[in-house]
């Protein structure tokens, strides 16, 4: 039931920001990414919403994430939250940031018969490093660490962003062609 309700939660932030940046005309983002936890060793995939509080320098992202139970991993994962991401250095291909995340986490572990068995329902929080490329399409790479596993995971994605005007900059001058 908790897993739904944040669901819900992360589907309302990503639509209110659509509707907020439609009809305003503001910059905002919906994207997808694959993830690696190096930990147990499982691959996830996942969706992201970016809403800009400040232009290209601060962002509010909900995103939801998901870890199937391969055979090479012994866990079934399921994250819905939100980040906040601060790039202090917008440069004019790429932008370096920081992120703090926080959010709801179920986590589903395999018994020795390969059933799934115990399950935790818990908040984590994660702190990490990514990059971006500041264009309309913006392909991006983290690194994050969740404090509650004591888990690194390596996330690569690209997410669009909407109302952008691609603005062709000289990158040497940062002046428009």
């Amino acid at each position: 039931m908790k897993c739904i309700k944040m669901l819900t939660a992360c589907l309302f932030l990503i639509a209110f920001g659509a509707n907020t940046g439609f009809s305003q005309g503001l910059k905002w983002g919906l994207g997808g990414e694959v993830i690696y936890n190096f930990k147990p060793k499982s691959l996830g995939f996942g969706i992201r919403g970016e809403i800009p509080i400040i232009e290209d320098q601060l962002s509010v992202v909900p995103q939801i994430s998901y870890f199937p139970a391969f055979s090479f991993s012994q866990v079934k994962d399921f994250n819905a939250g939100v980040a906040v991401h601060y790039a202090p250095f917008n440069f004019a291909i790429v932008s370096p940031y920081i992120l703090a995340a926080g959010g709801y986490n179920k986590r589903t572990f395999l018994a020795n018969s390969g059933k799934l068995g115990e399950a935790a329902s818990t908040w984590s929080g994660e702190l990490g490093l990514g990059v971006r490329m500041e264009t309309c399409w913006r392909p991006f790479l983290e690194l994050r660490y969740n404090f509650k596993w004591k888990e690194p995971t390596v996330r690569l994605g690209i997410m669009y962003m909407f109302n952008c005007k691609e603005d062709k900059k000289c990158p040497a001058y940062r002046e428009s062609w």
